[in-house]
């Protein structure tokens, strides 16, 4: 077992390195008219699998670039400060594969992200040490081909994908000049933007007794309380009030592409528009379910959100369930998601390296569930 820069253990050995070396010069092959990938020279980077300081990993990234240009180090910088700040990174200089890629730089996480700074364009592929992460990546690949941008909400453009039984791989255009998405800055051009593009890609309103599984969302969410020490009165009033006390097939709720991880650390602004990254957690849910991050990340975004909301809810045949009912649904339906991930890595070789954090992951947002639950008379 290899420890990382923060004491804990990673169960990812050089083998594990090397295999995701093969599948991503595989990758490169295959997309290599796009790539446009006869680099003379070699400048790849970074792999492996270990948290980094940002100080260390900021000096690692201005190391092997060099310093030789401003706008790439800047974007480096970037990504190591925000977007992937999580990046479980390492320096595999021995490698004989390296030879073999011509990308700028190598991320090494969950999926395996290749840059590519003279084309501007990123090869994003699904890691083969994560059992999980093929199917991830498909499905990131069938939502994306099938999204609608919106005016100031936008996916990056994607060029090219191949998908198949032993792993799968997509290129896109890399945001070069992007800046971090900034709260107080775009939070207006968020709420609307995102509000239009939930309905450019289909949301709709669906009674409360079709747009979640009430039965076995209470059960799932009653054993997470209770497996980590949370009271369940909470749950219960808020069970009793919006499914007993009222008629489900009469209350209404906003369903539809849901991107499973909408959060500030996706979130990337180019020329005043807002793309939105990494969509392999998509899926079709409550609206809401995709704001329990975003709420707390960006100051007067709920106030705004809420507002378009509820005026499109006037326009719906359906009594629209009331907002704050729909941001609690939202977080239980997100908590129920979390659950569903974390059970999916047990057993599988992922487990000593996804679980812990998942598991933490898990009780944070259990904490946040049952402490607003309380509050709900």
């Amino acid at each position: 077992m290899k420890s990382s820069a923060n004491g804990r253990e990673k169960g990812v050995n050089r083998h594990d390195i090397s295999r995701s070396l093969d599948w991503l010069s595989a990758a490169e092959l295959d997309a290599q008219q796009v790539l446009n990938s006869h680099a003379s020279n070699k400048k790849v980077a970074m792999v492996g699998r270990w948290f980094l300081s940002e100080k260390l990993l900021h000096s690692l990234i201005l190391a092997h670039l060099g310093h030789k240009q401003a706008t790439d180090t800047r974007f480096l910088l970037q990504l190591s400060n925000f977007t992937l700040r999580r990046l479980l990174i390492g320096i595999n200089p021995f490698s004989h594969r390296k030879a073999l890629l011509s990308a700028d730089a190598v991320f090494l996480k969950n999926h395996v992200r290749a840059f590519y700074f003279k084309s501007g364009l990123t090869l994003k592929c699904s890691n083969p040490i994560m059992s999980t992460a093929p199917k991830a990546l498909t499905n990131e690949i069938n939502v994306r081909s099938e999204i609608h941008d919106a005016r100031a909400v936008r996916v990056p453009q994607l060029l090219h994908y191949q998908i198949g039984s032993n792993g799968s791989y997509l290129v896109e255009k890399a945001l070069m000049q992007a800046r971090m998405f900034n709260a107080g800055r775009d939070c207006d051009r968020l709420a609307t933007g995102l509000f239009e593009f939930y309905l450019k890609n289909g949301m709709e309103q669906l009674p409360l007794g079709d747009a979640v599984r009430w039965p076995e969302t209470l059960n799932v969410v009653e054993r997470l309380f209770v497996t980590f020490g949370f009271d369940c009165s909470g749950l219960a009033r808020f069970s009793n009030r919006i499914f007993c006390n009222r008629d489900p097939a009469r209350l209404g709720v906003a369903v539809g592409l849901s991107h499973g991880d909408m959060s500030c650390g996706n979130l990337l602004v180019d020329n005043d528009t807002i793309y939105v990254i990494d969509w392999e957690r998509a899926r079709q849910a409550p609206v809401f379910s995709d704001f329990y991050k975003l709420f707390v990340q960006v100051p007067g975004l709920q106030t705004r959100m809420t507002a378009l909301f509820d005026q499109w809810g006037k326009s719906q045949p359906m009594q629209s369930l009331d907002a704050q009912d729909q941001i609690t649904l939202g977080k239980i339906t997100q908590l129920t998601y979390l659950a569903e991930r974390y059970e999916q890595v047990l057993g599988k070789p992922e487990e000593g390296v996804t679980a812990p954090w998942f598991r933490k992951s898990l009780a944070e947002q259990v904490r946040v569930v049952a402490t607003h639950l309380s509050q709900i008379a």
